[in-house]
């Protein structure tokens, strides 16, 4: 628990000295993202460190300097990793509602009505109806529908190939105490 008060370089320092490894900035950047996480509520309560993260966590270095909006994607993974690293109960609890009329801006601006769950903890203005336009043509109502739910679908797909990907990784690791099998059951039933 105490490499969570680590300083960047400190990380960096132990990293080399441990393991014989140069740290990338893009993976120290995540170890960095992982602790804010499980350390503080800024993920939950501070948009600009909501969309940091998800930027991070989705493979974008860390620049303070540059505004960069997190779009459904990012999003979409950053609550998924974060969730993985802190799980809770409900997840919706803790999310400002700022936040959660950002993720509802990002759903609706990729056209998405119908969002995948993990992005159901978005907040919406309800006083339009995205498919509204189309409620007097109904092959075009439900070709858009179909859209939509084909950007959802693709967010599903993108999320599940992450996790593949995290789990080789997990699998991966030549841990020196305990194994990652218990582990990735636990993730796979609580994530899919």
């Amino acid at each position: 628990m105490e490499a969570l008060s680590w300083s960047p370089e400190t990380i960096r320092l132990e990293c080399a000295e441990e393991l014989h490894a140069d740290l990338p900035d893009l993976n120290l950047d995540k170890i960095m993202a992982a602790t804010d996480i499980v350390t503080s509520n800024k993920f939950q309560t501070q948009l600009p460190s909501f969309i940091q993260l998800c930027n991070v966590l989705s493979g974008l270095e860390f620049d303070p300097t540059v505004f960069d909006p997190a779009d459904v994607f990012e999003v979409s993974w950053g609550i998924t990793e974060a969730l993985l690293l802190y799980p809770v109960e409900d997840d919706a609890e803790g999310f400002s509602d700022e936040i959660r009329f950002y993720i509802g801006h990002v759903v609706r601006d990729a056209g998405i009505v119908n969002p995948p769950d993990v992005l159901r903890i978005a907040m919406y203005d309800t006083s339009e109806d995205p498919l509204g336009a189309f409620s007097d043509d109904p092959e075009m109502y439900q070709a858009m529908y179909e859209l939509q739910q084909s950007k959802s679908d693709e967010i599903t797909g993108m999320l599940k190939d992450n996790l593949r990907e995290l789990f080789k990784e997990l699998e991966s690791l030549p841990l020196e105490n305990g194994d990652t099998a218990g582990l990735l059951e636990k993730i796979r039933k609580s994530s899919l």
